[in-house]
C-alpha cells in the first residue's frame, strides 16, 4: 500500500486536526487518527500530502489526560463531505464525553496555512490558548469545526 504519493487528484488539501478524544478513563486520539487514516487509505477516498502528524501540545496543562497530543492529517479528496461526515463519526465513536473528553475537529481547506494559525499553533506547544480564541481565528479563516462535549 503506498501511503505517499504525487496528486493525482485536483482539490484543495485538507489540513484535519483532532484533539482530546481520550479521558482518564481510556481512548487515545492516535488511535482516532489511526482509524480514519486506515478508513481513508482502504477505501482510497484520499491521497495523503504528509504522513499524519502527532503534535504534543503544552505538557503543563493541568486537565490534560496523558500525553497533551493532537494529530493533525493532510490530504486531498474529490469526496470531501462523505470523508468529513466519516471522520465526525469515527472521533465521535472514539471519545468518552461521559468520562471527561471534549473533543474537537478542525478542517481547513487550502494549499497553505495563514501565519495567525501558523503563530496560534505554536503558541499551543508551550502555553495556554482557550477555546474562544480559537474559535475566533477559525471563524475568521473559514475553518470548520465540531466540538462534542463540554
Amino acid at each position: 500500500m503506498q501511503f505517499y504519493t504525487k496528486s493525482s487528484v485536483k482539490s484543495p488539501i485538507f489540513h484535519v486536526g483532532i484533539d482530546d478524544t481520550d479521558s482518564t478513563q481510556g481512548k487515545c486520539t492516535t488511535h482516532a487518527a489511526y482509524r480514519i487514516t486506515d478508513y481513508l487509505l482502504k477505501n482510497k477516498y484520499a491521497e495523503f500530502v504528509d504522513y499524519p502528524l502527532l503534535i504534543r501540545l503544552n505538557p503543563n496543562i493541568p486537565w490534560k489526560t496523558r500525553g497533551n497530543g493532537a494529530v493533525c492529517m493532510r490530504f486531498r479528496t474529490t469526496h470531501h463531505e462523505d470523508v468529513l461526515d466519516r471522520i465526525m463519526d469515527l472521533v465521535h465513536k472514539e471519545n468518552l464525553v461521559a468520562s471527561g473528553a471534549n473533543p474537537g475537529i478542525a478542517v481547513y481547506r487550502g494549499d497553505s496555512i495563514p501565519y495567525s494559525i501558523q503563530s496560534f499553533a505554536r503558541k499551543a506547544l508551550y502555553d495556554v490558548v482557550s477555546r474562544k480564541t480559537a474559535e475566533e481565528l477559525a471563524t475568521r479563516h473559514q475553518i470548520s469545526f465540531f466540538i462534542d462535549g463540554n
